[in-house]
């Protein structure tokens, strides 16, 4: 299957590297203030966001917080995609980001969402 759609078969090579914290670049200069800032706040808060215009190196920033944490099998990513303009599609990409963490569900979050029309 090509286009789009490849992204919607579970466990496709597309759709894995959906949830894989991209690599850092050799030549990524280290924000250490604003990853310290970023630590701070992931430590107090259940949710941060990250809010910057394109080119600002919000994804960098990201990958070196990951790279950083004490516990890193406890971080879970997500690129999104236009796929994920659609509310139930971008839900379900983060309930299968989560599925990593091996948290208990009242049922597999993949039969919640997969599969629906």
């Amino acid at each position: 299957m090509t286009g789009p759609n490849r992204l919607a078969e579970p466990g496709g090579a597309a759709r894995r590297a959906k949830f894989r914290v991209p690599r850092l670049r050799r030549s990524s200069v280290a924000r250490t203030a604003l990853l310290a800032r970023l630590e701070a706040a992931a430590a107090d808060c259940v949710f941060v966001g990250v809010v910057a215009p394109a080119g600002f190196g919000k994804t960098t920033l990201l990958v070196q917080f990951a790279d950083a944490v004490a516990a890193p099998d406890r971080v879970v990513w997500v690129s999104l995609d236009a796929d994920d303009d659609d509310p139930i599609g971008f839900i379900a990409s983060l309930v299968e980001a989560v599925e990593a963490l091996d948290l208990r569900w009242r049922e597999s979050p993949r039969s919640a969402w997969w599969g629906r029309d």
